[in-house]
């Protein structure tokens, strides 16, 4: 395991896990994985979830364990009042996403983070995630276009009250983020992010031009040890 030093201040280290690649190593990610955490692997009922579940939270584990400096079964989570899971110690912070064959893992210190993924597909022009108003500005938009633009319009907002830590059924109606939730004095920073071909994704961090550095991770990294 080699060690990765917590991202400074302003700094976020986005993960991109290629969970498909993984799939074959699952049964021996297990033995790393909590109680709880297999218990939920065991109640997907098609075999493809459970895998894929499995790496991923492996994959989350391995990521956090390098900066925490400990084996990826003894991390801790705490859970927030609307379900996200933060590390039990002070310092650092992540947030995770996943979708299909992709999940992401956003790292940076002492400060909120959100990250959202979504796989483009066609939607025949039904974007129900989305506000009226927004809908009205996809709808102009080339039919090319539409699909990954609404998709990345719902990743900025997941990503933005995931970072809040309140949840997205926070939204109000219109699909906005209410004021109470969205604290004026904070300049929030919201950046686009193409994980892989056919996927959008999102970042929210509460700072100013954060430096983002992209990492990935796979069953052969976790094998060896390296970090690209």
């Amino acid at each position: 395991m080699t060690p990765r030093s917590v991202p400074a201040p302003g700094t976020v280290d986005v993960w991109t896990i290629d969970l498909a690649a993984a799939d074959a190593s699952a049964q021996a990610f297990a033995a790393q994985l909590g109680r709880d955490e297999i218990a939920r692997a065991a109640r997907m009922r098609f075999a493809v979830h459970r895998v894929r579940f499995i790496a991923r939270r492996y994959a989350y584990r391995d990521i956090l364990s390098r900066y925490v400096g400990c084996q990826p079964r003894e991390l801790e989570f705490v859970f927030g009042e609307f379900g996200k899971p933060t590390l039990a110690m002070q310092g650092i912070e992540h947030n995770s996403t996943h979708r299909e064959a992709i999940a992401m893992l956003a790292v940076t210190g002492s400060s909120g983070v959100g990250i959202d993924v979504e796989r483009v597909r066609d939607r025949g022009d039904h974007y129900e995630w989305l506000s009226a108003g927004e809908r009205r500005q996809i709808l102009l938009l080339p039919r090319a276009n539409r699909t990954a633009e609404a998709l990345r319009m719902w990743t900025r907002k997941e990503a933005y009250v995931k970072a809040l830590g309140i949840g997205v059924t926070a939204l109000d109606d219109g699909m906005r983020v209410p004021r109470e939730h969205a604290p004026q004095s904070t300049r929030w920073s919201i950046t686009d992010l193409d994980p892989a071909p056919g996927y959008v994704a999102s970042l929210a961090v509460p700072f100013d031009r954060p430096a983002i550095v992209t990492c990935r991770w796979t069953a052969s990294i976790a094998v060896s040890g390296t970090v690209q």
